[in-house]
């Protein structure tokens, strides 16, 4: 294919890698040039994680990624002259503070801490109405945050860090136990 085209001096079929973040890492920029839907493609989120500028087609859930302008670059589909102009705004000085930026955003959108707790959350969602559909649970009930230290703060009157989400059980207040044993009755009916 590539040879076919003219471009085999610069286009490299690398097979199976397991080393893409550092090969993403020392690239310029990352494009997606999808010209048919996408659901949410990992490329650019990887990308993002690196640094990289992303320059994506605005395709499926690309738009839920990239941010035109903010993140990244974002152009129509099956158009080259825009996605040209995109590469050439994402190598200039600009557009590297994209990658700067693409990095904080992935960082706090897309961390697989975030994914588990949005995946919690659609699990605890689905066992609630089970529950209620059953007639487990009053309608009105409500669920605890996904997160028991989410509306916490330490003794310091501080949020809690990440490294304190996972603590032995004895050294958890009554009010952080009794969240657990909350949680523990709404899964309850999930293994049932």
């Amino acid at each position: 294919l590539a040879q076919g085209l003219g471009v085999a001096d610069r286009v490299h079929f690398t097979g199976r890698r397991t080393d893409v973040p550092q090969l993403m890492a020392r690239m310029d920029a990352v494009v997606s040039a999808s010209v048919c839907s996408e659901s949410l493609p990992t490329t650019l989120i990887e990308a993002c994680a690196v640094g990289r500028p992303t320059i994506g087609t605005d395709v499926g859930g690309t738009s839920e990624i990239i941010h035109d302008h903010e993140n990244g670059r974002l152009v129509p589909p099956g158009s080259p002259r825009q996605l040209a102009s995109a590469i050439e705004f994402v190598l200039s000085p600009e557009g590297a503070a994209l990658g700067r930026r693409a990095r904080a955003d992935a960082q706090r959108r897309f961390s697989p801490a975030r994914f588990a707790m949005a995946l919690e959350g659609c699990y605890r969602e689905l066992v609630l109405d089970n529950q209620k559909r059953l007639g487990l649970l009053p309608e009105d009930t409500q669920l605890p945050p996904i997160n028991p230290y989410a509306d916490a703060h330490s003794p310091e009157g501080l949020g809690w860090n990440e490294s304190d989400l996972v603590r032995p059980w004895d050294t958890l207040s009554a009010d952080e136990k009794r969240l657990f044993e909350l949680q523990a009755e709404v899964f309850a009916g999930f293994a049932s």
